[in-house]
């Protein structure tokens, strides 16, 4: 089985959107995430994001079909789905 390799982040523009796609880190400590299209990002492209912001998928989705990333936080009911 192959997982699919994709981050999320928080755009450092001002409409603050997460950007969700493939991550690259530079020297200088600036993270930049490629998107092909995303919510209300103004077309693809190179994205600066917030480091501290920055999560991998960890290949679940919650019961709503939504991609989990790393440092989200879920409620758990206890129940069996």
């Amino acid at each position: 089985m192959q997982r699919e390799i994709e981050f999320r982040g928080k755009h450092t523009g001002s409409w603050n959107d997460w950007v969700v796609g493939s991550l690259t880190a530079w020297k200088d400590g600036t993270r930049t995430i490629f998107a092909e299209e995303y919510a209300s990002l103004p077309g693809k492209g190179f994205f600066n994001i917030i480091p501290e912001t920055v999560g991998q998928y960890t290949g679940l989705r919650d019961i709503g079909g939504v991609k989990i990333f790393e440092g989200d936080i879920a409620l758990y009911d206890g129940k069996k789905h």
